[in-house]
């Protein structure tokens, strides 16, 4: 599902099309950069930041989406399928949100037991780094795929989580023992929380209290507080 999706986004998403997350850093620095001795790094998605050629709109945290949304308003096609740039920028919100949770699960291994050495022997040399731009915008969409991650790692059945993941394998290391996903989910929405906090003080633009996590969410992260 994951490369179904990429299909449906549009600007710098769709056009790399399926199959094509994969490139070597080296081919995307500025022009005229010296690459020698670089390290190459395939990529798991596109794009991320780095001042590697892209325009410089992209450079701040709403501009990926903004840029996508404009071209949705402008391109016939991609408006009879997303039908507005608003209902675009919904459709990337949830999209870059899946991802963001993929590179947190690729990322921060100490939370999932044997995924480091999983990564090691199947994806190594592989960078899940990824930085949405989807902070600025309303968060409400992602709250109905927020919640089917959590119920997905309470029932711990294959496939339900498979759809959502750059890996299937990754799904097992969710959901095998459900406190252990639980509180690598409860890691997860925490760190979207500070990024939307940090992002509210820069800007001085607060979110209404609608905006924070619903009642299901809501409880997990209280379970999983510290002491």
């Amino acid at each position: 599902m994951l490369e179904e999706r990429t299909h449906r986004i549009p600007g710098f998403y769709c056009s790399f099309g399926s199959k094509r997350y994969f490139f070597r850093d080296s081919l995307v620095h500025r022009a005229g950069a010296n690459t020698t001795g670089e390290p190459k790094t395939l990529m798991a998605w596109w794009p991320i930041p780095g001042r590697k050629g892209e325009p410089a709109r992209l450079s701040t945290r709403s501009g990926r989406t903004e840029t996508c949304a404009e071209r949705i308003g402008s391109d016939p096609v991609l408006k009879g399928l997303f039908g507005s740039p608003s209902q675009g920028i919904i459709a990337l919100t949830q999209y870059e949100f899946i991802l963001r949770f993929n590179s947190f699960v690729a990322g921060n291994r100490a939370c999932l037991p044997g995924m480091d050495e999983y990564l090691k022997k199947c994806h190594a040399g592989t960078s899940f780094g990824f930085r949405d731009s989807m902070i600025p915008f309303e968060r409400t969409p992602i709250f109905p795929i927020a919640i089917s991650f959590l119920r997905a790692i309470e029932r711990g059945k294959f496939n339900e989580l498979t759809p959502y993941l750059f890996d299937p394998n990754f799904e097992g290391f969710l959901t095998k023992d459900p406190e252990v996903g639980q509180a690598a989910l409860c890691k997860f929405l925490r760190a979207i929380d500070s990024d939307y906090f940090a992002w509210s003080m820069e800007v001085k633009h607060f979110l209404p209290i609608d905006d924070f996590w619903p009642p299901e969410l809501s409880a997990l992260l209280k379970k999983c507080s510290p002491e």
